[in-house]
């Protein structure tokens, strides 16, 4: 009995001698060091949840500036395209999104133009789709959606037909689905949307004598996509693309869009007067589209068809009825970015084929770029151009420099 006695006293010693006054304030510095950190981290969580709530506006855009000089030319060449783009993106605390951007450029006559490039609300619907509503940017192919930003296009002017709007839709006003999915391993983008459509531009002919005129003829000069506001027609334009990633760091685009394209011009009724008279005909446009990254460089290539129906002319007081138009165009390019540099190499083939043929034109160009920084670079090209006319046939060099904010 006092064996057990002497254990136990034994034992209450020991632990009255850890419980020394060191080691109680040491076990208590460490409880309080817990809550605190605790505390803090809770007040963190809360800030960051608070501010991921949070509206936030961001500006940006891009300003550039070029040179032309064509070769045929005995003048030592002209300064053009002053240029500045801005842009706002405004997210709300619940990531409804709005973003707007204007085009103000100088003219050759000396004025100013500003044009409203797009102007959207993003809605998310989910994690990988979002309704935008508007005036968006076309989603056909891939240089008017992705690639005519100067700070992100390789070269200082677009490639051949795709500066026209005869050859590849600019933007529509209406609604628009994009997302994300997935087919097995391969990776999926896609877009579709309903909007007003383009318009027709109509140049009339054989207009008669100035004694009797009428108008016997016409023919469609262009077709314009510039994301009118209004609707001629009781139908709208339906298209999207289809971006398939089956490879890494490369894609394979489809584009369509089918539609009516609507006309208001005005003719000679024979009576020494004018008429105002309108017209609807179908369209229909088709694009594939691809690029290849590897290593520092890149490999593109898009082609893009729009077909216009013969345009049967209403309101008037003889048949009138235009031919088919077609506008083709593709190009291919290929940039080589040299390793631990800010030299980059670019050249580019392109073809352009429109109903009027003095209009087609075959571009092959060179060229050089500098990098000051990742969004600040010049850039010089050579244009060797083949038409059937002198403006379309003459070679010029091109330099642009462009810097993105």
């Amino acid at each position: 009995m006092q064996k057990t006695h002497l254990l136990i006293l034994t034992l209450l010693t020991n632990s009255l001698l850890l419980l020394s006054p060191t080691s109680i304030a040491n076990t208590v510095i460490s409880k309080y060091e817990k809550d605190e950190f605790e505390q803090l981290k809770t007040q963190f969580e809360a800030l960051e949840k608070k501010l991921s709530h949070q509206s936030n506006i961001v500006i940006s855009g891009t300003a550039s500036v070029g040179f032309i000089s064509a070769k045929s030319d005995d003048s030592t060449g002209e300064f053009t395209g002053a240029e500045i783009s801005p842009a706002i993106t405004y997210t709300s605390s619940n990531n409804i999104e709005m973003a707007a951007e204007l085009i103000i450029a100088k003219q050759n006559d000396g004025e100013t133009k500003t044009n409203l490039e797009y102007a959207i609300i993003n809605l998310p619907l989910g994690n990988s789709i979002k309704l935008i509503a508007g005036q968006f940017l076309s989603p056909i192919g891939q240089y008017r959606q992705a690639l005519y930003s100067p700070v992100i296009n390789k070269f200082p002017t677009a490639p051949v037909g795709f500066e026209r709007e005869s050859t590849i839709p600019r933007s529509e006003t209406g609604i628009q689905l994009k997302g994300l999915g997935n087919l097995g391993k391969t990776s999926l983008n896609y877009s579709v949307y309903f909007g007003n459509g383009p318009e027709l531009e109509i140049e009339t002919l054989d207009n008669g004598s100035i004694l009797n005129p009428l108008t016997t003829n016409i023919e469609i000069k262009a077709i314009n996509n510039q994301g009118f506001s209004h609707d001629l027609n009781d139908g709208k334009a339906f298209g999207g693309r289809l971006g398939i990633n089956a490879l890494s760091n490369s894609e394979l685009g489809i584009s369509f869009i089918s539609g009516d394209a609507d006309a208001e011009f005005e003719i000679f009724n024979g009576s020494n007067s004018e008429e105002n008279v309108s017209g609807t005909s179908g369209s229909m446009t088709i694009g594939f589209d691809f690029f290849l990254a590897y290593q520092n460089g890149i490999f593109r290539g898009e082609y893009l068809k729009q077909t216009i129906d013969p345009l049967e002319v209403k309101n008037t007081t003889g048949p009138l009825t235009s031919p088919e138009a077609e506008w083709e165009t593709y190009y291919f390019d290929v940039s080589y970015r040299l390793k631990q540099s800010p030299w980059e190499l670019a050249t580019r083939y392109g073809h352009y084929s429109a109903p009027d043929e003095l209009e087609n034109k075959i571009s092959r160009v060179i060229g050089i770029n500098y990098y000051f920084n990742k969004s600040t670079l010049i850039k010089l090209a050579y244009d060797f151009n083949s038409g059937h006319t002198k403006q379309n046939s003459g070679n010029t060099i091109n330099m642009q420099l462009a810097l993105g904010f």
